[in-house]
């Protein structure tokens, strides 16, 4: 991709403009192409044409993930001699270690919730029509233990979608919202300034707990 760089005599950039190819008169810069996976950071300086120095843009929290799941599926390919281990195997090892942040982005991950006594361990992670939920103490299932309805057992990842704000909901002691997450309430956006937050944004007495964002 073209880029317009602009930058001073100490080789410091003021301004980048990706998609741009023309350099104004009187400006000092150069319009250079950026490699894709990219970005402009510095001049250099040392021979006797500018350059520009790139740097490799960061991933996105999905591409780690999606990253971690392909080296531990070629690992474990290579321990099992002459089989290929499923995908889904692979997936569901790295699963086990994902942060709820991470965890939320690929809930296709995790299995759907089973109440014909299926033995659930502390921390293990399952969906319920749509919802993904975090086992709070190891029991064994029963129908009528639905993990919206049994608080005790199972709570609720309050944000689904971390790039989509949702509606304050009341948590539990056992789910509050983490520092730095954003919740609409009241016809505000609030952002938590405390881990395990559980008070109402907006409410007096809870100014050191949100803040309203925006």
């Amino acid at each position: 991709m073209k880029a317009l760089i602009i930058y001073d005599a100490t080789g410091r950039i003021w301004n980048v403009t990706y998609g741009e190819d023309i350099l104004p008169t009187g400006l000092s810069g150069m319009v250079a192409d950026v490699p894709e996976g990219r970005s402009v950071y510095g001049i250099d300086f040392s021979g006797s044409i500018p350059k520009a120095r790139y740097e490799e843009l960061p991933k996105t929290e999905v591409e780690q993930i999606s990253g971690k799941i392909d080296a531990l599926s070629e690992s474990i390919n290579h321990l099992v001699t002459g089989s290929v281990m499923p995908m889904t195997v692979a997936c569901s090892f790295i699963a086990e270690t994902f942060t709820d942040d991470q965890a939320v982005q690929v809930p296709g991950l995790y299995p759907e919730w089973d109440g014909n006594g299926m033995a659930y361990k502390t921390g293990t992670r399952l969906r319920y029509t749509g919802v993904l939920y975090r086992v709070l103490q190891d029991h064994t299932s029963q129908d009528d233990w639905t993990p919206d309805a049994s608080p005790a057992l199972f709570a609720e990842i309050l944000i689904p979608d971390p790039g989509v704000i949702p509606e304050w909901k009341q948590p539990e002691s056992t789910n509050g919202y983490a520092k730095g997450d954003r919740v609409a309430h009241g016809g505000k956006t609030w952002e938590s300034l405390v881990d395990n937050n559980v008070w109402e944004p907006g409410i007096s007495g809870t100014e050191a707990l949100w803040k309203e964002w925006r």
